[in-house]
């Protein structure tokens, strides 16, 4: 679920009603992007939600990689919304080609890693790429994801730091472990319900 400290605008429920817009009907599509810097966990993270498997070595990505995944929304509901997620490059010489991926977005995960400070210096050069493209990204909602949670003994950014961001910027904020599950089905069963 969402972390502790968030603000109205990030809340479980503000994020269920910027997607409302969308009208998720059953049979729907909601377009998802990772954004992030290379080995920040996005293909892990991404695994998991699609297999509910935990990959230990995964090759880097070149370019993007698409997967999809059906899913009941709310998972006890009878509705069905089909996930496209776009898994992107972190590596530097495809960072120009990310706004060809999150401009048609309905979500957008930007991704940092717990456990490397610097990729979590990087999300506001993501989210600055995001707000200023023209691509109308004021309809984009924005989640701000830490990956690796589990290596808690390797952390180098705090839940508190993820969640002033967050709160800073008007998006939810979740720190995830592809390695064990934790809040990856949640945080895409927040994305996909609506009320």
């Amino acid at each position: 679920m969402f972390s502790e400290y968030t603000s109205p605008d990030s809340s479980p429920s503000s994020l269920r009603s910027q997607l409302a817009s969308k009208t998720i009907e059953d049979g729907g599509i909601i377009k998802v992007v990772t954004l992030g810097d290379r080995s920040a966990g996005k293909t892990a993270l991404i695994i998991r939600f699609i297999e509910n498997n935990f990959r230990v070595a995964t090759p880097p990505t070149i370019g993007a990689t698409f997967l999809s995944k059906s899913s009941l929304v709310p998972p006890a509901s009878s509705i069905h919304v089909k996930f496209q997620v776009w898994d992107t490059s972190g590596d530097d010489r495809f960072s120009s080609m990310a706004p060809l991926y999150f401009g048609t977005a309905d979500v957008v995960l930007v991704v940092y890693d717990v456990t490397d400070r610097n990729s979590f210096k990087c999300v506001d050069r993501w989210v600055k790429m995001i707000r200023s493209s023209s691509s109308g990204s004021e309809s984009k909602q924005v989640v701000i994801v830490g990956t690796k949670v589990d290596l808690s003994s390797n952390r180098e950014v705090t839940q508190k730091e993820g969640n002033e961001y967050a709160f800073r910027m008007g998006y939810p904020h979740y720190e995830t472990s592809a390695r064990t599950g934790e809040n990856v089905h949640d945080m895409f069963d927040d994305i996909a319900s609506v009320e």
